[in-house]
This record gives C-alpha cells, structure tokens and sequence, in this order.
C-alpha cells in the first residue's frame, strides 16, 4: 500500500508522459488541438491509480478491512456502478481537457509563469528525475516531457492569480473595472448613538450627538481634512456616549476609518449601499445607522495600480482555493473532445507500468 501511494503522490505532484508510443494519430482532440499521446498516457496512468484508491476504499468498506488493491483488480471491479475501465477513459479525457483548456487560456492571454515558478519547477524536475528517472526513461517517457507536463501546476496558479475572481475569468482590464463596480472605498467617522455596550444614549445626548455631526460635516465642508475634524472632535463625541476612559483610549486615529465597502448588490442596509453607490467619487455623504452617524466622504476605488494589485491578491485569495479548481473543471467540460477510436483501443490501462524508485528491487 505505502509503494501505491509513493506512486500516486508523485504523479499528483508532478506528471510524467510518455513518449514514443506509435505514430497512429492522436487519441484524442480537445478544442481544435491534438492531445500529445504522451500526455494522454500519464493521464490514463494517473486515472488508473485513483481508481486504484477507491476500489481500495470499497472493498475496506465492505470488508472492514485495511488491504490495497492491484492495477489488475481495480480493472475487473466498478465504481459507482460503472466498470473501472470506463471510469478510467472518462477520468483519462477529463484530465486531457483540463490540459488543454489551461495551455489555451495562458497563450490567449499571453501569460508566463514568473522566474521564481521556474526555478520551483527545475528544482521540482530535478528532484523527482533522481527518484524515478530511470522508470520514466524506461516506459519511454524523456526529461524534457516530464517537465513540460509539471508546468500545468504553474498555468492554474498563474491563470488563477492573473484574471480568476468570483467563478469568472477576465482580462485584467475587466477585472479592475469589475472590481470598481462592486466595491466603493470610504474614508469615515462614526458619531455614537450607542454606549460601548450597544445599547441607546438618551434623546438629549443624540441630539447633541447629531450636532457634533454637523460640525463635523460642515467644518469638511469647508475644507478640513477627516484627521484635523477626528482629533477635534471624536474622542469626545464617544465620551459622551459613556465610553470608559480605558475603553476610548489616547489615540484619535483609530476612529478614523478607510474601508471597502460592497455596492452594486443586495446587503443587509440596501439603502446605504445605494447612498454609496449614488455617491460621486471625493464628495461627502452622511447617513444614520443605529449605532451612530457616519460622516463619510467615497474615495476612488483604487488610488493607485499598488492599491488595485494589494485588493486584488486579496479577493482572489477570497474568492479561489478549490472553487477555482472546480471553475476549472466545469469550464473544461464544455471543450469539445473527439476520440480516435482506433488508439484508444491501443492504449489499454492493462499494459500501463507502475514507477518504482530508481535503484529499488522489484518486489
């Protein structure tokens, strides 16, 4: 079991192809493009070694047992119903797609994968080379394959990180005015109509909250900035709503606040966010919450392309993890795929050689 999984684990970290394996045409065409042979191959070896996995899996279920289970096993017995070899060509062309959707994508968007991808990539090749080269070499499989097969790793994140948010893929270009659309930046304070424990201040006390509102906004108005208003005016407006002293604290600034907010969409407060919305870039705005009064004024979006770069890592840090791999594989679903009947038929998974570690003794 533990030599299975060595092998699954390297083939899930890093591909290896075969090469030279007829000159019959290509088994499958995915979108116009033919899928090497060699890479039909590793895919069909990977596919074999999950099946491997969950027939393994089934029969432990059936039998409460912990046994593994052979190549030759898994392609006598079914998943889900469905004959393993079946289950394997459907994986075989599923995972062909995803290559050719991923090598499509980067060159129509003219990507590249950065140098320090590269270097990860060439120390990666090189470590695995040492461990099972001689396998690969072997089943006919050469470096330069092996390391063309590991960049698919690279494309995802690169496609991913470029132009990939919220289950769209977009140019950059689009993906910054996207971002603007649904998301405002405001620069604001927050006069209290609550004490720290939430709970209301008195009439009396909002109503003089809500002229120290005024001031606020009629002192921007006319040409203050939110930081001489905020150290004027702010730590005192909390003091009257019964913040403690060692609650409030010294430091004005953090009561000054700059934040995205979501526009563009149904929220908790669907008339603020149209306030927002509705609000030109640099100019004030106020609205009333329960907890206080907001004095704001809607910020450009992004001030510079290091801001637009900073919020961008982040919603793509949000919005991806396994969603983008399933965003992956729902869009490559829809490439068109036919199948050379004829070489498929040659490749059958029966004949596919398991890798072994260079050096090591077949049992």
């Amino acid at each position: 079991m533990k030599k299975f999984l060595s092998a699954l684990l390297c083939l899930t970290l890093a591909l290896g192809i075969f090469a030279g394996c007829g000159s019959n045409g290509a088994a499958l065409t995915v979108n116009g493009e033919e899928v090497p042979n060699g890479i039909y191959l590793v895919y069909q070896m990977q596919a074999l070694l999950e099946a491997q996995t969950i027939a393994a899996k089934q029969l432990n279920e059936e039998s409460g047992l912990a046994a593994s289970v052979t190549a030759e096993e898994a392609l006598e017995s079914e998943i889900e119903g469905q004959p393993v070899r079946d289950w394997v060509h459907d994986r075989t062309v599923d995972l062909c797609r995803r290559y050719i959707y991923l090598k499509q994508k980067m060159e129509e968007n003219n990507l590249s994968i950065t140098e320090a991808d590269q270097n990860q990539l060439e120390k990666l090749v090189e470590q695995t080379w040492q461990n099972y080269g001689e396998s690969y070499e072997a089943n006919g499989v050469s470096k330069d394959s092996y390391t063309a097969i590991t960049l698919t790793s690279m494309w995802e994140n690169a496609l991913m990180e470029a132009f990939y948010t919220d289950g769209t893929i977009y140019t950059d270009e689009e993906l910054r005015a996207q971002l603007e659309s649904t998301w405002a930046n405001l620069q604001y304070l927050l006069v209290p109509l609550a004490d720290e424990e939430g709970n209301a201040v008195s009439a009396e006390v909002q109503k003089l909250q809500r002229e120290t509102a005024d001031t606020i906004y009629q002192e921007l108005e006319g040409g203050a900035t939110f930081e001489e208003t905020a150290e004027k005016y702010i730590l005192d407006a909390y003091r009257s709503a019964g913040y403690t002293e060692e609650t409030l604290g010294s430091d004005y600034r953090k009561y000054l606040k700059t934040e995205f907010t979501a526009i563009g969409r149904e929220t908790d407060n669907q008339e603020f966010t149209d306030q927002i919305e509705a609000s030109p870039i640099n100019e004030l705005g106020r609205y009333e919450l329960e907890q206080g009064v907001i004095i704001y004024r809607r910020l450009p979006t992004f001030a510079s392309d290091t801001d637009y770069q900073f919020f961008k890592m982040m919603m793509l840090q949000t919005d991806n993890g396994t969603d983008f791999k399933e965003f992956l594989t729902e869009e490559s679903r829809k490439l068109e795929v036919v199948e050379n009947e004829s070489v498929i038929k040659k490749y059958d998974p029966a004949n596919i050689k398991p890798l072994k570690k260079s050096g090591a003794v077949q049992p």
